[in-house]
C-alpha cells in the first residue's frame, strides 16, 4: 500500500516526459522538414551552378584558344609591321631620291628642249623662207659685203646704174647651184606640269639651203634665191655706205606651175614705174641695152611672159619687205600677177 504512490508518481513523471518529448519532437521535425527544403535549394542550385559552371568552364577554354590564337597574330603582326615601318623607311629614303633626280631631269628635258627648238629655229632659218632672210639679210652680212661693193660701183653716183652694175657682177660670177637636202625636225611636244617639253622628234629633209651673200661670194654659186639675196645685200651696201640714201626696194619669189621657182629685187620708183633685177633668169629692166624703169603694169607683164616664153608659169608672187638694219622681215604681197600690179600702181 505504501509503494502505489511512487509507482504512480514514476508513471506520471514518464507520462510527463512522453508528453514534453513528443512536442520538442514536433519542433524538431519541422526545422528537418526546412532544413530538407533548404538542402534540396542548395542542392537545385549547386545543379544550375555546376552546369553554369561548366559552360563558362568551356568558354574559358575558347577564350584561351582565341588568345593564344590572336597573341600569336598580334606577335606575327607586330613583326610584319617592324618590317613594313623598315621598308616605309627605305621607300621614303628612295622617293626622296626618285624627287632630287626627277629635278634634275626636268631641268636637262628643259635644257634639251630648248636646245632641239634652238636647233630646229636654226635649221628653219638656213632652209625655209621668210625665216632665212633674218640669217642672210642681217646688219652682219650685208657689212661682209663692203668691200665687194666698193670694188663694183663706189664711184657710181646715180643708184640705178650702179645696181645694173651689181646685176652684171653677180650674173656674171655666180653660177646656178643645185639644191641639196637639208634638214628639220619634225617635234612631237608633251606637257608635265603646265611646261611644254619636247618628247621626241623625227628628222626631215628639205631640199633648199639658203647661204649668206659671203657664202655665194665663197663658193660662187647659189641658187635663184643666193643670187637674188647677194643683189640685195650689195644693193643695200650701196644705199648704206656709200650713197648714203634710203631707197625702197623688194626681194621677191615666184613660184612657177611645175614646183620650181625664180627670184628678183624690185626696185619701185616714181610714177608707178619698177626696175626689177633678176640675175638668176638673167632678167633685167632695159630699155635699149641700158638698165631703165618702166610702168609697173607693163614692165610685170613683161617679165609674167618672158618666163611664160620658156615655158614655166609663175602661179603666185611673194614679195618681201626686208629691213637692211635688223634683218626683220615683212611680207608685202602674196599672190597673182594682178596683185604685184595692184601694190606697184597704188
Amino acid at each position: 500500500m505504501e509503494q502505489k504512490p511512487l509507482t504512480l508518481l514514476v508513471i506520471g513523471l514518464v507520462a510527463g516526459g512522453l508528453v514534453g518529448f513528443g512536442g520538442g519532437f514536433a519542433v524538431y521535425n519541422n526545422q528537418i522538414v526546412d532544413l530538407k527544403g533548404v538542402l534540396t535549394d542548395v542542392q537545385l542550385q549547386y545543379v544550375t551552378l555546376s552546369g553554369q559552371y561548366q559552360v563558362l568552364s568551356t568558354q574559358k577554354d575558347a577564350l584561351q584558344n582565341d588568345y593564344s590564337r590572336l597573341s600569336a597574330q598580334n606577335k606575327s603582326l607586330g613583326a610584319n609591321y617592324n618590317q613594313l615601318q623598315s621598308t616605309y623607311g627605305q621607300l621614303q629614303s628612295n622617293y626622296g631620291q626618285l624627287q632630287t633626280n626627277y629635278g634634275s631631269l626636268k631641268g636637262f628635258l628643259g635644257v634639251l628642249t630648248n636646245d632641239v627648238v634652238s636647233l630646229n629655229q636654226t635649221f628653219y632659218q638656213d632652209g625655209f623662207l621668210p625665216k632665212a632672210f633674218t640669217r642672210t639679210l642681217s646688219s652682219v652680212e650685208i657689212g661682209k659685203v663692203t668691200s665687194l661693193t666698193s670694188s663694183i660701183d663706189k664711184t657710181e653716183p646715180i643708184p640705178l646704174s650702179a645696181y645694173s652694175k651689181i646685176y652684171l657682177y653677180v650674173s656674171s660670177f655666180v653660177t646656178y647651184a643645185n639644191q641639196v637636202n637639208y634638214p628639220y625636225l619634225q617635234i612631237g611636244y608633251s606637257t608635265i606640269n603646265g611646261t611644254k617639253h619636247v618628247s621626241g622628234f623625227l628628222v626631215n629633209y628639205h631640199e633648199v639651203y639658203y647661204r649668206t651673200p659671203s657664202e655665194t661670194i665663197q663658193y660662187h654659186e647659189g641658187n635663184v634665191v643666193d643670187q637674188a639675196v647677194l643683189q640685195y645685200a650689195i644693193m643695200i651696201n650701196y644705199q648704206q655706205n656709200i650713197k648714203k640714201i634710203s631707197q625702197d626696194m623688194y626681194l621677191g619669189v615666184m613660184d612657177f606651175q611645175d614646183g620650181t621657182h625664180a627670184s628678183a629685187v624690185f626696185v619701185p620708183s616714181s610714177n608707178n614705174q619698177i626696175t626689177i633685177f633678176d640675175t638668176a633668169g638673167h632678167y633685167m629692166t632695159h630699155d635699149l641695152n641700158e638698165v631703165s624703169s618702166k610702168i609697173a603694169a607693163s614692165e610685170l607683164g613683161t617679165y609674167y611672159n618672158y618666163y611664160n616664153s620658156q615655158g614655166k608659169t609663175i602661179g603666185k608672187f611673194t614679195l618681201y619687205k626686208i629691213n637692211g638694219v635688223d634683218g626683220s622681215v615683212s611680207k608685202t604681197v602674196q599672190g597673182s600677177l594682178s596683185d604685184m600690179i595692184a601694190f606697184f600702181s597704188s
